[in-house]
């Protein structure tokens, strides 16, 4: 009976050491809005995805811009919660305007479309099996209502009058002679005829082409100068209230790997052309506004800790990483930041990083992706938190030469396990076990 307690322990104990395998997990998406659509009308488009054991999901919309024109909404949409579940959740809603012509017909499709589970790791990164799915929309001919003919009636031939008699030509009467003003003859200008006539006019001294300025420059623009810009130089633009920026604007600035810092009013929103990553050409219009404006919910469920609080208009991941810097009104220059992530179906909140507040007031945090967020100037406790708790022991370095490796440590177990049961089968066999006979 020993020998069968020791045996299944060293089973369990094996099953402890294998990985564990993952759930049949899945997810499905689906687009649904009307399938016809007339020359200027308007249509909304709802993307879902329905998941089975998972906790995070995201996809693009991707339209045919020569039948569909954008009136509002965000083409990427994410969720994420922080435990694997069962669900249906709307990621997409926006709004599309028919500019195809009569019998012309656009197709929506998803693209960069994923789900994965929660592995111990945020964000989750197990993906698994996925069902995609697309839709196409027309623009039918009208059927119309033939106009009946109407036979012409033909007109009455005119019936002949009798001829006219001819008007006796009455004698001119002399005219008298009217002699025309003398034609004037042109004079040397005097000097003062000179400068008015000399003196080039303000359109003719502007430049037919002009450089764009900070006032009036625009995204495309911004792509054009970032074309002949050198590798690592930056450039900086004020774009304040002109927060959507097209994907030509991300696909120039990965182009010429050069650095764009943007004033956004209130905060700049800096991004690296060698950090940017992925398919550029699936953010259409990526809003890069922030709000600062604080959520009672979200002040709550930092315990009253938040000091900001950072809520991007765009949902989903973003193309690289970007660094928005924005003035710590409340805090002192050395003073150090926390910022959390909020997960919103869940209710949770993870520390992500800390900075601290330059000498200028300023502070610059790291963002991958469009969600909320929130500072606080201290760790707040409960939190998933990936920061240093104050005056706690440093963890102690690890000397990655002597440290054994897990595959090695591993091996040994199982060596282990094995000597085990061979000394058990050996100590059965040899009777130690047995009761002694009377």
């Amino acid at each position: 009976m020993k020998k069968v307690s020791v045996l299944l322990l060293v089973m369990i104990f094996m099953m402890l050491l294998l990985p564990t395998q993952a759930f049949a997990a899945s997810g499905s998406f689906s687009i649904s809005g009307p399938g016809t659509l007339a020359t200027g009308e308007t249509g909304t488009y709802t993307v879902k995805v329905t998941v089975d054991d998972a906790a995070a999901a995201q996809a693009t919309l991707v339209y045919d811009n020569s039948f569909f024109e954008l009136v509002s909404g965000n083409t990427t949409g994410l969720w994420d919660v922080a435990a694997n579940t069962s669900t249906s959740q709307t990621l997409i809603t926006v709004q599309l305007k028919c500019i195809g012509g009569t019998g012309s017909s656009g197709s929506l499709s998803l693209s960069d479309y994923k789900v994965s589970r929660l592995t111990g790791t945020i964000p989750p990164s197990e993906s698994v099996s996925v069902s995609n799915t697309s839709k196409s929309v027309s623009n039918p001919v009208p059927t119309s209502t033939p106009i009946p003919t109407v036979a012409p009636t033909a007109a009455p031939s005119p019936t002949p009058g009798p001829t006219a008699t001819p008007k006796p030509t009455a004698t001119p009467k002399p005219t008298t002679a009217v002699t025309a003003a003398p034609t004037k003859v042109p004079t040397e200008p005097t000097e003062t005829e000179m400068v008015e006539t000399t003196e080039p006019s303000a359109s003719e001294t502007e430049d037919p082409t002009p450089s764009p300025t900070q006032k009036d420059i625009d995204w495309p623009d911004v792509a054009d100068l970032l074309a002949g810009l050198e590798i690592g130089k930056t450039l900086e633009v004020d774009m304040t209230g002109k927060s959507m920026m097209p994907a030509s604007v991300l696909m120039a600035l990965k182009d010429s790997q050069s650095i764009l810092e943007i004033n956004l009013g209130g905060y700049t929103c800096q991004i690296d052309g060698s950090q940017l990553n992925g398919s550029l050409s699936d953010f259409n219009l990526l809003n890069l506004e922030v709000s600062m404006v604080k959520d009672s919910g979200l002040s709550a469920l930092a315990g009253g800790l938040d000091i900001y609080q950072l809520h991007f208009n765009d949902h989903g991941e973003l193309p690289g990483i970007f660094n928005y810097t924005f003035e710590a009104v409340d805090s002192q220059p050395g003073d150090t930041l926390y910022l959390y992530y909020r997960y919103e179906q869940a209710g949770v909140i993870e520390g992500m990083q800390s900075a601290v507040v330059a000498e200028d007031g300023t502070v610059t945090f790291s963002f991958y992706h469009c969600s909320s967020y929130f500072v606080s100037n201290t760790i707040v406790q409960g939190a998933l938190n990936n920061f240093i708790q104050p005056n706690s022991p440093e963890p102690a370095e690890t000397d990655s030469s002597t440290a054994m490796p897990l595959w090695l440590y591993i091996i040994c177990l199982v060596g282990v396990a094995i000597i085990s049961i061979i000394g058990t089968m050996a100590v059965g066999r040899m009777g130690f076990f047995k009761s002694s006979e009377g």
